[in-house]
Protein backbone atom coordinates (compact mmCIF):
# COMPACT_ATOMS: atom_id res chain seq x y z
CA UNK A 1 0.00 0.00 0.00
CA UNK A 2 1.41 3.41 -1.00
CA UNK A 3 0.44 6.83 0.26
CA UNK A 4 0.86 10.48 -0.64
CA UNK A 5 2.12 13.15 1.75
CA UNK A 6 0.81 16.50 0.54
CA UNK A 7 2.99 19.42 1.69
CA UNK A 8 1.72 22.95 1.09
CA UNK A 9 3.65 26.22 0.87
CA UNK A 10 3.44 27.05 4.59
CA UNK A 11 4.33 23.53 5.78
CA UNK A 12 8.02 23.48 4.91
CA UNK A 13 9.38 22.62 8.33
CA UNK A 14 11.84 19.80 8.68
CA UNK A 15 9.71 18.70 11.63
CA UNK A 16 6.53 18.52 9.51
CA UNK A 17 4.67 15.81 11.42
CA UNK A 18 3.34 14.07 8.30
CA UNK A 19 6.84 13.90 6.86
CA UNK A 20 8.28 12.76 10.18
CA UNK A 21 6.33 9.51 9.89
CA UNK A 22 8.64 8.38 7.10
CA UNK A 23 11.83 10.19 8.17
CA UNK A 24 11.72 9.03 11.80
CA UNK A 25 9.39 6.04 11.64
CA UNK A 26 8.20 4.17 14.72
CA UNK A 27 7.19 1.09 12.74
CA UNK A 28 7.10 -0.32 9.19
CA UNK A 29 6.88 2.47 6.60
CA UNK A 30 4.76 1.92 3.47
CA UNK A 31 5.99 3.46 0.20
CA UNK A 32 5.31 7.20 0.22
CA UNK A 33 5.38 9.97 -2.36
CA UNK A 34 5.54 13.65 -1.40
CA UNK A 35 3.23 15.91 -3.38
CA UNK A 36 3.94 19.65 -3.78
CA UNK A 37 1.90 22.03 -5.93
CA UNK A 38 2.38 25.62 -7.06
CA UNK A 39 -1.17 26.74 -7.76
CA UNK A 40 -1.77 29.57 -10.20
CA UNK A 41 -5.42 29.64 -9.15
CA UNK A 42 -4.54 30.12 -5.46
CA UNK A 43 -2.00 32.80 -6.38
CA UNK A 44 -4.72 34.84 -8.08
CA UNK A 45 -7.25 34.75 -5.22
CA UNK A 46 -5.83 38.14 -4.21
CA UNK A 47 -3.21 40.42 -5.80
CA UNK A 48 -0.48 38.86 -3.66
CA UNK A 49 2.79 40.74 -3.49
CA UNK A 50 5.24 39.25 -5.96
CA UNK A 51 7.97 38.97 -3.33
CA UNK A 52 5.64 36.73 -1.32
CA UNK A 53 4.95 34.45 -4.29
CA UNK A 54 8.66 34.27 -5.08
CA UNK A 55 9.45 33.42 -1.46
CA UNK A 56 6.85 30.64 -1.33
CA UNK A 57 7.66 29.02 -4.68
CA UNK A 58 11.42 29.24 -4.22
CA UNK A 59 11.25 27.87 -0.65
CA UNK A 60 9.03 25.02 -1.89
CA UNK A 61 11.43 24.14 -4.71
CA UNK A 62 14.45 24.21 -2.43
CA UNK A 63 12.66 22.04 0.14
CA UNK A 64 11.70 19.56 -2.58
CA UNK A 65 15.34 19.41 -3.66
CA UNK A 66 16.41 18.77 -0.06
CA UNK A 67 13.93 15.91 0.24
CA UNK A 68 15.15 14.35 -3.01
CA UNK A 69 18.71 14.46 -1.72
CA UNK A 70 17.46 12.47 1.27
CA UNK A 71 16.06 9.87 -1.15
CA UNK A 72 12.44 10.93 -0.59
CA UNK A 73 10.55 10.98 -3.89
CA UNK A 74 8.73 14.24 -4.67
CA UNK A 75 6.06 14.73 -7.32
CA UNK A 76 6.35 18.48 -7.93
CA UNK A 77 3.94 20.59 -9.98
CA UNK A 78 5.61 23.90 -10.71
CA UNK A 79 4.56 26.92 -12.72
CA UNK A 80 6.33 27.92 -15.92
CA UNK A 81 6.94 31.50 -17.10
CA UNK A 82 5.27 30.88 -20.47
CA UNK A 83 2.15 29.47 -18.82
CA UNK A 84 2.58 26.03 -20.41
CA UNK A 85 2.30 24.06 -17.14
CA UNK A 86 -0.42 21.37 -17.42
CA UNK A 87 -2.22 22.46 -14.26
CA UNK A 88 -3.73 25.69 -12.92
CA UNK A 89 -5.12 24.56 -9.59
CA UNK A 90 -4.73 22.12 -6.71
CA UNK A 91 -7.55 20.08 -8.24
CA UNK A 92 -5.88 19.67 -11.64
CA UNK A 93 -2.47 18.82 -10.15
CA UNK A 94 -3.97 16.37 -7.66
CA UNK A 95 -5.84 14.61 -10.48
CA UNK A 96 -2.58 14.21 -12.42
CA UNK A 97 -0.79 12.93 -9.32
CA UNK A 98 -3.48 10.34 -8.52
CA UNK A 99 -3.48 9.11 -12.10
CA UNK A 100 0.29 8.56 -11.91
CA UNK A 101 0.59 6.95 -8.48
CA UNK A 102 -2.84 5.67 -7.34
CA UNK A 103 -2.04 6.01 -3.61
CA UNK A 104 -4.28 4.30 -1.10
CA UNK A 105 -4.17 7.21 1.36
CA UNK A 106 -3.23 10.87 1.52
CA UNK A 107 -1.58 12.32 4.63
CA UNK A 108 -1.22 16.01 5.41
CA UNK A 109 -0.06 17.99 8.40
CA UNK A 110 -3.06 19.81 9.82
CA UNK A 111 -3.59 23.08 7.97
CA UNK A 112 -3.84 26.15 10.23
CA UNK A 113 -6.60 27.84 8.17
CA UNK A 114 -10.15 26.54 8.00
CA UNK A 115 -10.53 27.45 4.33
CA UNK A 116 -7.48 25.40 3.33
CA UNK A 117 -8.54 22.45 5.48
CA UNK A 118 -12.02 22.52 3.91
CA UNK A 119 -10.61 22.56 0.39
CA UNK A 120 -8.24 19.64 1.08
CA UNK A 121 -11.10 17.59 2.57
CA UNK A 122 -13.37 18.44 -0.35
CA UNK A 123 -10.76 17.39 -2.92
CA UNK A 124 -10.07 14.13 -1.06
CA UNK A 125 -13.79 13.32 -1.09
CA UNK A 126 -14.12 14.31 -4.74
CA UNK A 127 -11.31 11.94 -5.77
CA UNK A 128 -12.31 9.22 -3.32
CA UNK A 129 -9.02 9.07 -1.44
CA UNK A 130 -8.88 8.84 2.39
CA UNK A 131 -7.29 11.93 3.97
CA UNK A 132 -5.52 11.70 7.33
CA UNK A 133 -4.11 14.73 9.15
CA UNK A 134 -1.27 14.95 11.66
CA UNK A 135 -0.49 17.57 14.30
CA UNK A 136 0.51 21.06 13.19
CA UNK A 137 4.12 21.40 14.37
CA UNK A 138 4.46 25.03 13.28
CA UNK A 139 2.69 26.19 16.45
CA UNK A 140 3.04 25.15 20.10
CA UNK A 141 -0.56 25.69 21.25
CA UNK A 142 -3.08 22.87 21.58
CA UNK A 143 -6.09 24.64 20.09
CA UNK A 144 -8.62 22.27 21.71
CA UNK A 145 -7.19 22.95 25.17
CA UNK A 146 -7.09 26.67 24.40
CA UNK A 147 -10.79 26.72 23.49
CA UNK A 148 -11.66 24.82 26.67
CA UNK A 149 -9.60 27.21 28.80
CA UNK A 150 -11.20 30.23 27.19
CA UNK A 151 -14.75 29.01 27.79
CA UNK A 152 -14.02 28.03 31.41
CA UNK A 153 -12.79 31.53 32.23
CA UNK A 154 -15.19 33.34 29.90
CA UNK A 155 -12.13 35.19 28.58
CA UNK A 156 -8.60 33.78 28.59
CA UNK A 157 -6.17 36.72 28.77
CA UNK A 158 -3.07 36.49 26.62
CA UNK A 159 -0.91 36.85 29.74
CA UNK A 160 -2.37 33.66 31.24
CA UNK A 161 -1.77 31.65 28.09
CA UNK A 162 1.73 33.09 27.75
CA UNK A 163 2.80 32.24 31.30
CA UNK A 164 1.36 28.73 30.89
CA UNK A 165 3.46 28.15 27.77
CA UNK A 166 6.54 29.59 29.47
CA UNK A 167 6.15 26.98 32.22
CA UNK A 168 5.37 24.17 29.79
CA UNK A 169 8.42 24.75 27.60
CA UNK A 170 10.73 25.99 30.39
CA UNK A 171 11.48 29.28 28.63
CA UNK A 172 13.00 32.14 30.64
CA UNK A 173 12.30 30.31 33.89
CA UNK A 174 14.28 30.13 37.14
CA UNK A 175 12.95 26.87 38.53
CA UNK A 176 9.23 27.68 38.98
CA UNK A 177 9.46 31.44 38.77
CA UNK A 178 9.96 33.66 35.72
CA UNK A 179 13.46 34.95 35.05
CA UNK A 180 13.90 38.36 36.61
CA UNK A 181 10.95 37.79 38.94
CA UNK A 182 8.19 38.84 36.55
CA UNK A 183 6.45 37.51 33.46
CA UNK A 184 6.68 40.63 31.33
CA UNK A 185 8.94 43.64 31.04
CA UNK A 186 7.74 47.05 29.96
CA UNK A 187 9.70 48.30 26.94
CA UNK A 188 12.22 50.99 27.72
CA UNK A 189 11.58 54.53 26.61
CA UNK A 190 10.49 54.20 23.00
CA UNK A 191 12.35 56.95 21.18
CA UNK A 192 13.74 56.77 17.64
CA UNK A 193 17.43 55.79 17.80
CA UNK A 194 19.80 58.61 16.90
CA UNK A 195 22.71 56.52 15.69
CA UNK A 196 22.66 55.56 12.02
CA UNK A 197 22.73 53.36 10.14
CA UNK A 198 20.94 50.60 11.98
CA UNK A 199 22.48 47.17 11.19
CA UNK A 200 20.76 45.69 8.16
CA UNK A 201 19.61 42.07 8.15
CA UNK A 202 21.49 39.58 6.01
CA UNK A 203 20.56 39.41 2.36
CA UNK A 204 20.89 36.37 0.10
CA UNK A 205 21.86 36.38 -3.56
CA UNK A 206 19.32 34.39 -5.61
CA UNK A 207 20.65 31.10 -6.96
CA UNK A 208 19.60 29.66 -10.33
CA UNK A 209 16.47 28.07 -8.84
CA UNK A 210 15.29 31.32 -7.26
CA UNK A 211 16.17 33.26 -10.41
CA UNK A 212 13.90 30.96 -12.41
CA UNK A 213 11.09 31.54 -9.90
CA UNK A 214 11.57 35.32 -10.20
CA UNK A 215 11.21 35.12 -13.99
CA UNK A 216 8.11 32.95 -13.61
CA UNK A 217 6.35 35.20 -11.09
CA UNK A 218 7.16 38.40 -12.96
CA UNK A 219 5.86 36.85 -16.19
CA UNK A 220 2.66 35.30 -14.80
CA UNK A 221 1.64 38.01 -12.32
CA UNK A 222 2.64 41.37 -13.85
CA UNK A 223 -0.35 43.16 -12.31
CA UNK A 224 0.48 42.11 -8.75
CA UNK A 225 2.27 44.67 -6.54
CA UNK A 226 6.01 44.55 -6.09
CA UNK A 227 8.72 43.18 -8.34
CA UNK A 228 11.23 40.36 -8.41
CA UNK A 229 14.07 42.82 -8.97
CA UNK A 230 16.35 42.90 -5.95
CA UNK A 231 14.82 39.82 -4.30
CA UNK A 232 17.20 38.84 -1.49
CA UNK A 233 15.16 36.85 1.04
CA UNK A 234 16.15 33.52 2.64
CA UNK A 235 14.54 30.55 0.92
CA UNK A 236 16.16 27.63 2.76
CA UNK A 237 16.29 26.52 6.38
CA UNK A 238 20.01 27.30 6.57
CA UNK A 239 19.50 30.83 5.26
CA UNK A 240 16.59 31.48 7.65
CA UNK A 241 18.70 30.30 10.61
CA UNK A 242 21.51 32.59 9.45
CA UNK A 243 19.02 35.48 9.46
CA UNK A 244 17.99 34.52 13.01
CA UNK A 245 21.61 34.42 14.17
CA UNK A 246 22.23 37.81 12.57
CA UNK A 247 19.26 39.30 14.43
CA UNK A 248 20.43 37.87 17.76
CA UNK A 249 23.93 39.22 17.28
CA UNK A 250 23.23 42.71 15.96
CA UNK A 251 19.64 43.83 16.67
CA UNK A 252 18.14 41.83 19.56
CA UNK A 253 20.19 43.67 22.26
CA UNK A 254 18.45 46.95 21.41
CA UNK A 255 15.06 45.52 20.48
CA UNK A 256 13.50 46.33 23.86
CA UNK A 257 13.98 50.08 23.46
CA UNK A 258 12.87 50.26 19.82
CA UNK A 259 10.07 47.70 19.51
CA UNK A 260 7.48 50.38 18.71
CA UNK A 261 9.63 53.11 17.15
CA UNK A 262 9.47 54.21 13.53
CA UNK A 263 12.03 56.15 11.51
CA UNK A 264 11.79 57.30 7.90
CA UNK A 265 14.25 55.35 5.76
CA UNK A 266 14.72 52.63 8.42
CA UNK A 267 11.90 50.16 7.76
CA UNK A 268 13.12 47.49 10.20
CA UNK A 269 15.22 49.26 12.82
CA UNK A 270 16.02 46.57 15.43
CA UNK A 271 13.19 44.21 14.48
CA UNK A 272 13.90 40.62 13.53
CA UNK A 273 12.12 40.23 10.16
CA UNK A 274 11.64 36.54 11.02
CA UNK A 275 7.84 36.16 10.83
CA UNK A 276 7.65 35.42 7.05
CA UNK A 277 10.02 32.49 7.47
CA UNK A 278 8.62 31.27 10.78
CA UNK A 279 5.10 31.14 9.34
CA UNK A 280 6.09 28.85 6.44
CA UNK A 281 8.28 26.49 8.46
CA UNK A 282 11.80 27.61 7.51
CA UNK A 283 12.18 28.37 11.22
CA UNK A 284 10.77 26.16 13.97
CA UNK A 285 9.15 28.15 16.81
CA UNK A 286 10.71 26.31 19.75
CA UNK A 287 14.18 26.24 18.16
CA UNK A 288 13.93 29.98 17.48
CA UNK A 289 12.82 30.72 21.05
CA UNK A 290 15.57 28.58 22.59
CA UNK A 291 18.22 30.38 20.54
CA UNK A 292 16.89 33.76 21.64
CA UNK A 293 16.75 32.60 25.27
CA UNK A 294 20.38 31.46 24.97
CA UNK A 295 21.34 35.06 24.14
CA UNK A 296 20.04 36.11 27.57
CA UNK A 297 21.81 33.29 29.43
CA UNK A 298 25.13 34.10 27.75
CA UNK A 299 24.81 37.84 28.33
CA UNK A 300 24.52 38.65 24.64
CA UNK A 301 21.19 40.45 25.11
CA UNK A 302 19.38 41.94 28.15
CA UNK A 303 16.41 40.11 29.67
CA UNK A 304 14.10 43.02 28.83
CA UNK A 305 14.76 42.73 25.08
CA UNK A 306 14.66 38.93 25.12
CA UNK A 307 11.41 38.69 27.09
CA UNK A 308 9.64 41.27 24.90
CA UNK A 309 10.64 39.33 21.79
CA UNK A 310 9.68 35.96 23.31
CA UNK A 311 6.28 37.42 24.24
CA UNK A 312 5.65 38.37 20.62
CA UNK A 313 6.19 34.77 19.51
CA UNK A 314 5.19 32.59 22.46
CA UNK A 315 2.64 35.12 23.66
CA UNK A 316 0.83 36.91 20.85
CA UNK A 317 1.49 34.56 17.92
CA UNK A 318 0.35 31.50 19.85
CA UNK A 319 -2.57 33.36 21.44
CA UNK A 320 -3.90 34.54 18.09
CA UNK A 321 -3.74 30.97 16.76
CA UNK A 322 -5.94 29.91 19.67
CA UNK A 323 -8.33 32.82 19.17
CA UNK A 324 -8.70 32.02 15.47
CA UNK A 325 -9.68 28.40 16.06
CA UNK A 326 -11.87 29.17 19.07
CA UNK A 327 -14.07 31.75 17.35
CA UNK A 328 -14.04 30.81 13.67
CA UNK A 329 -15.86 30.72 11.33
CA UNK A 330 -18.07 33.50 12.69
CA UNK A 331 -15.06 35.55 13.81
CA UNK A 332 -14.31 36.91 10.34
CA UNK A 333 -17.67 38.69 10.11
CA UNK A 334 -17.48 40.48 13.48
CA UNK A 335 -17.81 44.26 13.29
CA UNK A 336 -18.68 45.42 16.80
CA UNK A 337 -18.03 49.11 16.11
CA UNK A 338 -20.09 48.99 12.89
CA UNK A 339 -17.26 50.30 10.72
CA UNK A 340 -18.39 50.49 7.09
CA UNK A 341 -16.04 52.88 5.25
CA UNK A 342 -13.92 51.57 2.37
CA UNK A 343 -10.15 51.94 2.19
CA UNK A 344 -9.14 55.38 0.90
CA UNK A 345 -7.56 55.48 -2.56
CA UNK A 346 -4.12 56.27 -1.12
CA UNK A 347 -3.92 52.71 0.27
CA UNK A 348 -3.21 51.70 -3.35
CA UNK A 349 -0.23 54.01 -3.87
CA UNK A 350 0.68 55.82 -0.64
CA UNK A 351 -0.21 59.17 -2.19
CA UNK A 352 -1.24 61.13 0.90
CA UNK A 353 0.16 64.24 2.58
CA UNK A 354 0.14 62.58 6.01
CA UNK A 355 3.84 61.66 6.35
CA UNK A 356 3.55 58.55 8.53
CA UNK A 357 0.73 57.02 6.46
CA UNK A 358 2.50 57.79 3.19
CA UNK A 359 5.75 56.17 4.28
CA UNK A 360 4.09 53.11 5.85
CA UNK A 361 1.92 52.36 2.83
CA UNK A 362 4.73 53.01 0.36
CA UNK A 363 7.00 50.65 2.31
CA UNK A 364 4.33 47.93 2.32
CA UNK A 365 3.75 48.23 -1.42
CA UNK A 366 7.48 48.25 -2.19
CA UNK A 367 8.74 45.52 0.16
CA UNK A 368 5.71 43.50 1.31
CA UNK A 369 6.55 44.08 4.96
CA UNK A 370 6.03 46.44 7.90
CA UNK A 371 7.07 45.80 11.47
CA UNK A 372 4.29 45.70 14.05
CA UNK A 373 4.79 49.32 15.14
CA UNK A 374 3.62 50.48 11.72
CA UNK A 375 0.85 47.91 11.54
CA UNK A 376 -0.65 48.83 14.91
CA UNK A 377 0.19 52.49 15.54
CA UNK A 378 -0.20 53.74 11.97
CA UNK A 379 -2.27 51.41 9.75
CA UNK A 380 -4.53 49.68 12.29
CA UNK A 381 -4.93 52.85 14.33
CA UNK A 382 -5.96 54.89 11.29
CA UNK A 383 -8.35 52.20 10.05
CA UNK A 384 -10.07 52.00 13.44
CA UNK A 385 -10.35 55.77 13.84
CA UNK A 386 -11.63 56.24 10.29
CA UNK A 387 -14.18 53.42 10.56
CA UNK A 388 -12.71 51.23 7.79
CA UNK A 389 -14.48 47.91 7.23
CA UNK A 390 -12.36 45.30 9.09
CA UNK A 391 -12.53 42.72 6.29
CA UNK A 392 -11.37 45.27 3.74
CA UNK A 393 -8.30 46.02 5.84
CA UNK A 394 -7.79 42.25 6.32
CA UNK A 395 -7.77 41.74 2.54
CA UNK A 396 -5.21 44.53 2.15
CA UNK A 397 -2.93 42.91 4.74
CA UNK A 398 -3.36 39.47 3.19
CA UNK A 399 -2.44 40.68 -0.29
CA UNK A 400 0.60 42.73 0.64
CA UNK A 401 2.42 41.18 3.59
CA UNK A 402 4.96 38.38 3.26
CA UNK A 403 3.99 36.89 6.64
CA UNK A 404 0.21 37.15 6.20
CA UNK A 405 -1.81 33.96 6.61
CA UNK A 406 -5.46 33.89 7.60
CA UNK A 407 -4.95 32.23 10.99
CA UNK A 408 -2.66 35.01 12.24
CA UNK A 409 -3.79 38.00 10.17
CA UNK A 410 -7.52 37.73 10.84
CA UNK A 411 -7.27 37.98 14.68
CA UNK A 412 -4.58 40.62 14.28
CA UNK A 413 -6.96 42.79 12.25
CA UNK A 414 -10.34 41.84 13.75
CA UNK A 415 -9.04 41.72 17.31
CA UNK A 416 -5.84 43.68 17.94
CA UNK A 417 -6.10 46.10 15.03
CA UNK A 418 -9.70 47.29 14.85
CA UNK A 419 -11.45 45.95 17.98
CA UNK A 420 -14.08 44.49 15.67
CA UNK A 421 -14.40 41.46 17.97
CA UNK A 422 -15.52 43.65 20.88
CA UNK A 423 -12.84 42.49 23.29
CA UNK A 424 -11.96 38.85 22.59
CA UNK A 425 -8.29 39.80 22.14
CA UNK A 426 -7.85 43.22 23.75
CA UNK A 427 -9.96 44.86 26.43
CA UNK A 428 -10.13 48.22 24.62
CA UNK A 429 -9.41 49.60 21.14
CA UNK A 430 -5.73 50.31 20.44
CA UNK A 431 -6.26 53.88 19.28
CA UNK A 432 -4.20 57.02 19.77
CA UNK A 433 -3.75 60.52 18.43
CA UNK A 434 -0.85 62.27 16.76
CA UNK A 435 1.06 62.98 19.95
CA UNK A 436 1.57 59.26 20.54
CA UNK A 437 2.97 58.87 17.02
CA UNK A 438 5.24 61.88 17.54
CA UNK A 439 6.75 60.32 20.68
CA UNK A 440 7.91 57.17 18.90
CA UNK A 441 8.71 58.37 15.37
CA UNK A 442 10.37 61.17 13.42
CA UNK A 443 7.50 61.65 10.96
CA UNK A 444 5.69 64.55 12.61
CA UNK A 445 8.68 66.89 12.34
CA UNK A 446 8.47 66.80 8.53
CA UNK A 447 4.71 66.48 8.10
CA UNK A 448 2.45 69.34 6.94
CA UNK A 449 0.15 68.54 9.87
CA UNK A 450 0.88 69.39 13.51
CA UNK A 451 0.83 66.59 16.04
CA UNK A 452 -0.33 68.99 18.77
CA UNK A 453 -3.31 70.38 16.82
CA UNK A 454 -6.83 68.92 16.68
CA UNK A 455 -8.86 71.44 14.67
CA UNK A 456 -8.21 73.57 11.62
CA UNK A 457 -6.33 72.96 8.37
CA UNK A 458 -3.08 72.03 10.17
CA UNK A 459 -4.74 69.50 12.49
CA UNK A 460 -3.17 66.06 12.58
CA UNK A 461 -5.70 63.63 11.04
CA UNK A 462 -5.06 61.19 13.90
CA UNK A 463 -6.04 63.83 16.47
CA UNK A 464 -9.23 64.83 14.69
CA UNK A 465 -10.29 61.27 13.97
CA UNK A 466 -9.48 60.19 17.54
CA UNK A 467 -12.06 62.51 19.08
CA UNK A 468 -14.57 61.79 16.33
CA UNK A 469 -14.08 58.05 16.99
CA UNK A 470 -14.79 58.48 20.69
CA UNK A 471 -17.85 60.59 19.97
CA UNK A 472 -19.50 58.24 17.49
CA UNK A 473 -18.73 55.16 19.63
CA UNK A 474 -19.75 56.78 22.91
CA UNK A 475 -22.40 54.18 23.78
CA UNK A 476 -20.09 51.25 22.99
CA UNK A 477 -16.89 52.44 24.69
CA UNK A 478 -17.69 54.95 27.41
CA UNK A 479 -16.78 52.79 30.39
CA UNK A 480 -16.24 53.99 33.97
CA UNK A 481 -12.78 52.41 34.10
CA UNK A 482 -9.98 51.61 31.69
CA UNK A 483 -7.63 53.57 29.45
CA UNK A 484 -10.47 55.38 27.68
CA UNK A 485 -11.99 56.76 30.90
CA UNK A 486 -9.84 59.91 30.89
CA UNK A 487 -10.44 60.74 27.19
CA UNK A 488 -14.17 60.37 27.70
CA UNK A 489 -14.03 62.72 30.69
CA UNK A 490 -12.27 65.26 28.44
CA UNK A 491 -14.89 64.74 25.74
CA UNK A 492 -17.67 65.49 28.20
CA UNK A 493 -16.06 68.80 29.18
CA UNK A 494 -15.72 70.13 25.62
CA UNK A 495 -17.70 73.32 25.15
CA UNK A 496 -19.97 74.08 22.22
CA UNK A 497 -17.30 75.97 20.30
CA UNK A 498 -14.78 73.16 20.63
CA UNK A 499 -17.33 70.61 19.45
CA UNK A 500 -18.32 72.75 16.48
CA UNK A 501 -14.68 73.24 15.42
CA UNK A 502 -14.02 69.51 15.79
CA UNK A 503 -17.10 68.64 13.72
CA UNK A 504 -16.12 71.05 10.92
CA UNK A 505 -12.52 69.79 10.81
CA UNK A 506 -13.68 66.16 10.78
CA UNK A 507 -16.09 66.80 7.92
CA UNK A 508 -13.41 68.45 5.76
CA UNK A 509 -10.88 65.75 6.62
CA UNK A 510 -13.18 62.88 5.69
CA UNK A 511 -14.00 64.57 2.36
CA UNK A 512 -10.27 64.74 1.60
CA UNK A 513 -9.51 61.20 2.75
CA UNK A 514 -12.38 59.46 0.97
CA UNK A 515 -12.79 61.61 -2.12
Amino acid sequence: MSRTIWIQAHQLGRDNSALAEIIRPTGPVPPAQVLMIESEEQSRLRPYHRRKLILLFSAMRHFAEELRKRKIPVDYYGLLPDGSHPHRSFREALRLHLQKFSPAEMTMMELPELSGAREASMLAREFGIPLRTTRNTNVLTDRTAFAAGYSERQRLPMEKHYSSLRRQFRLLMDENTPAGGRWSFTPGRQTPPQDRPVPRPLSFLPDSMTSEVIRTVDALFPDHPGTGTGFDLPVTHAQAIALLDDFIAYRLPRFGTSAETMVAGEPLLYHSFLAPFLNIGLLAPLHLLKKVEHAYHTGAAPLSSVEIFVRQILGWREYLYGIYHTFMPGYRTLNTLEAHAGLPAFFRDGNTDCACLADAITQAIRTGYLHHGYRSTIIGNFATLAGIRPLELFDWFMALFLDAWEWVTLPNVIGMGTYADGGCVTTAPSVSGGRAINRISDYCARCRYRASTTTGDAACPFNTLYWDFLERNRTKLSLPRGKLAAPYRRLRTMNTGERRALHQTTKKLLLRLFR
